[in-house]
This record gives C-alpha cells, sequence and structure tokens, in this order.
C-alpha cells in the first residue's frame, strides 16, 4: 500500500559554489550563476556611483547658492550684532524695520526666480503643444491624401479589370467563332 503512493521528489540543495547536486555535471551552471553575480555587483557599483555625484551635484548647488547670497548672510549677521550691541529701543526698532525689508527683498527675489521659471516652463510647453499640434495636422492631411490616392487607385484597377474583363469576352467570343 506505501508503495503506491508517489512521493515528491527531494528539493536541491545549493552549494557553495553555486552548483546543484542535480547539475553537479553540467559545469556552465556555475559559470552563469557566475556571470549573473558579477553582473548584480557591477550594477550595484554604478548605482553607488551614480547617487555619489547626483550627492555630489546637489552639494555644489548649495555652495554656489550660498555663495551668491554671502553678501546677504554677512549683512545680516551685522545687523543683528549691531542690533543686540544698541542700547537704545529707537534704534533697535530701526534694524528689525531694516532686517524686514531685507528678507522681504530675498523672499521676493525668490517668488520672482521661481515664478520666471514657471513662465519658461509653460512657454516651451505652449511652444510644444502647438508644434504637436501643427504635426497632427500634417499627419492628418498626409492621411487624406494617401487615401485619396489609393481610391484613385482602386477606381483605375476596377476599370481596368472591367476593360480586361471586356476584352476576354470578346476574345471568346471571336475564338467560338472561328
Amino acid at each position: 500500500m506505501l508503495e503506491s503512493i508517489k512521493m515528491r521528489p527531494s528539493t536541491p540543495v545549493y552549494t557553495e559554489g553555486f552548483k546543484r547536486d542535480d547539475d553537479a555535471k553540467d559545469e556552465n551552471y556555475g559559470k552563469k550563476i557566475a556571470d549573473q553575480a558579477e553582473k548584480d555587483k557591477k550594477r550595484r557599483a554604478t548605482i553607488l556611483l551614480q547617487r555619489l555625484i547626483r550627492g555630489r551635484a546637489i552639494q555644489n548647488f548649495m555652495f554656489e547658492g550660498k555663495e551668491k547670497r554671502l553678501d546677504l548672510i554677512s549683512e545680516l549677521r551685522a545687523t543683528e550684532e549691531y542690533k543686540n550691541s544698541s542700547d537704545m529701543a529707537e534704534e533697535k526698532n530701526l534694524i528689525e524695520v531694516y532686517q524686514e525689508r531685507v528678507l522681504d527683498g530675498v523672499s521676493e527675489a525668490i517668488q520672482s526666480d521661481i515664478i520666471s521659471k514657471t513662465m519658461d516652463n509653460l512657454s516651451k510647453e505652449l511652444v510644444r503643444l502647438k508644434q504637436e499640434r501643427r504635426i497632427a495636422g500634417m499627419v492628418r492631411l498626409a492621411e487624406d491624401v494617401r487615401r485619396k490616392r489609393e481610391a484613385e487607385e482602386s477606381g483605375r484597377r476596377q476599370a481596368e479589370q472591367i476593360l480586361r474583363e471586356r476584352e476576354d469576352v470578346l476574345y471568346q467570343e471571336l475564338m467560338s467563332v472561328h
């Protein structure tokens, strides 16, 4: 009774050399696994290098931004030091007003930069959309011309076929007479 029950085949066991017990005779299997591992290693190294380059690019971008605004930073630091060192409330109020105006100017500059980039992107998108529509119109026109030519060609073929059939009938009648 137990002999009639079929057992599931044993699960292959993988060894250190990337070979299975069942495929021990197959030498190419280990090479394929090693090649795949090498490709994975290269892919991971490439991804790491890309991440490092992107990170460095962001660092450079931030450094350039800091260098651009270095005068503003030093001005704000100087006004803060002057405000802390002044004793009169009126001077402190004037410095606070000045700092607010500087910060407003910076925020307006940032806003104008963002708005100008957005408008630039929108204008480029508009140009792209107009070109896309123009190309679509040209495609429609070309398809219409192609359909018209196909219809004319179909008409010519049909006319030639009718003419050929008439000639065949005349030829048959002529042959039947002789």
